[in-house]
Parts: C-alpha cells; sequence; structure tokens
C-alpha cells in the first residue's frame, strides 16, 4: 500500500525512574489531552528493546511506528511535534509534555482483554455498531488484521448527527468521512488512484456492518465493487470465542453467503461452501 505521510514527528521519551524500570513504558496506553471529554488514542510497546511500536494498533486503521531505542525516540504519522514523557513512579501514567506548546498529553496504561479492544476499535468509527455472530462455530473463517491491502466500509446509522434527517438513516463511512451512495462510483475511484495496479489485484474490502443494516444496502454497495472488479469483499463477524485475547474478529467472503431472502445483517445464511 502506497502510504502518503503528511506529517512527521519525533516523539521523545525522557523516563524519569529508576534502574531496572524502563520496561514500565511497555504495554498498552491511553493518551488523552487535557481538554475535557476529549477523546484517546492508543500506544503499544510490546518490548523496549523493539524497532516498532504500534499507534492505534486495536482499531481498523493501525499504523506502525518507528522506534529509536538509542536515542528514545518515536517517529509516527501523525501530525505534532516533539514530546516529552515523564513517567510516574509506578509505571502506569506517562506525562507528555510538548514542546511546541500544542497541547499535553496524560497516558494510562490498561490490561488488554476482549471487552477492552472492542472499546478501541468502535472508538473512532462515526457510525454506531454492533457486530454480527455467525450461529454456526464451525464455519472456518479467515483473519487479515496483519494484511495492508484493505479498504474499510462502514455501515450503520450515525453516532451523532445534527442533521434529523440523518439521525435514523443507515450511512456509509468510507476512511473517515460519510459519503452518499449515488458517489460510491468517486470512491471507487480514489482507491483505484491510491494503489498501483498490482496491488488492486490484492485488495481486500473489509466490511464493518450494524447486524440491523438492511441487506439490500449491501448488497447495492458490491454490485459496484464487481462491476470494477472487485471480488475480494469480507463481512465482519465478532466471534462468540478466541483463543488469543487479541483476535476477536472474523472474515468471510460474500460468495458464501446467501443474500437473496435475508432482510438485515443478522439474519444472512451461510452457504455450504466457504470461501
Amino acid at each position: 500500500m502506497k502510504n502518503k505521510i503528511n506529517h512527521i514527528f519525533f516523539i521523545s521519551f525522557i523516563i524519569f525512574i529508576g534502574c531496572n524500570n524502563s520496561s514500565k513504558i511497555e504495554g498498552h496506553w491511553h493518551f488523552k489531552s487535557e481538554i475535557p471529554n476529549s477523546g484517546y488514542w492508543t500506544l503499544d510497546l510490546i518490548n523496549q528493546n523493539d524497532s516498532i511500536a504500534y499507534s492505534n494498533k486495536y482499531t481498523f486503521t493501525p499504523y506502525s511506528i518507528i522506534h529509536s531505542v538509542k536515542e528514545k525516540e518515536l517517529i509516527t504519522g501523525d501530525c505534532g511535534g516533539l514530546f516529552n514523557y515523564k513517567v510516574d513512579f509506578n509505571g502506569k501514567k506517562i506525562y507528555l509534555k510538548n514542546a511546541q506548546n500544542y497541547g499535553d498529553y496524560i497516558g494510562e496504561k490498561h490490561i488488554l482483554n476482549s471487552s477492552h479492544i472492542l472499546e478501541d476499535y468502535l472508538k473512532d468509527l462515526l457510525i454506531k455498531i454492533t457486530f454480527p455472530r455467525i450461529a454456526n462455530p464451525k464455519i472456518n473463517f479467515i483473519t487479515f488484521e496483519q494484511e495492508s491491502l484493505i479498504e474499510n466500509i462502514i455501515i450503520g446509522k450515525p453516532k451523532y448527527s445534527k442533521d434529523v434527517f440523518f439521525k435514523d438513516e443507515y450511512r456509509i463511512q468510507v476512511r473517515n468521512k460519510f459519503i452518499d451512495i449515488n458517489n460510491f462510483d468517486e470512491f471507487i475511484e480514489s482507491v483505484k488512484e491510491k494503489y498501483l495496479d498490482k496491488e488492486l489485484k490484492h485488495l481486500k474490502f473489509r466490511f464493518i456492518s450494524d447486524e440491523n443494516t438492511p441487506v439490500n444496502l449491501i448488497k447495492f454497495i458490491l454490485k459496484k465493487l464487481k462491476n470494477h472488479n472487485f471480488e475480494k469483499n469480507y463481512l465482519t463477524y465478532l466471534k462468540r470465542e478466541t483463543k488469543k485475547t487479541e483476535e476477536i474478529f472474523e472474515y468471510i467472503n460474500f460468495n458464501s453467503l446467501d443474500l437473496k431472502k435475508d432482510k438485515k445483517v443478522h439474519e444472512i445464511k451461510i452457504l455450504n461452501t466457504v470461501n
């Protein structure tokens, strides 16, 4: 995937703790600004000596950050500047001071579990999502969280809407904005411009849909995609059981789903052959 990074900033860690406490910056952190009711972004440091850290790891748009162990710096694609950190003595908080006065942050360490990870995935979506679950746990789904050639199509009712007309309407979110269904071809053209021709052959479209979304809306979008020869289209399901805490989703190709009679996403039946 061609990754167009417009802004690069360095996050410099200054650790004010004693010997053998460097591991306290490892883990899963939530950072919030000092503005009341502001959202949060996450940072994951698996090991102090790793050269890679992760921003918003448990979201549908994660990205890696270069971690300079020697310089104690992180290089990320987010807008920002230079930050200095102070870790409290018990290692549960990181205080972030922006050197350019763009705003300060406080990070708190969290213990990961499935419900916490689900909350992280949902936090930045513009749409309210209750994921469907499959009744047949014996089906072999695929997972592709580690893949980069993915475009997300999010469908459901908006979390917030100033327009009363759209409050109870099913909307489509791509990237960080709503699009009108009549302009979906424009989105497809933007996808073609974003990727190389050789990448388009492997591109997957991940449908993140509320369980009550009308199937007819799904079918309309699928028809648009197939008109442009995009066949790798998958519906996201929440696992009923998971062996690994971080693997909470599974995906099934729409070619393996019966969309003829169902009215809502949670009513979709699986065909005998699963792709």
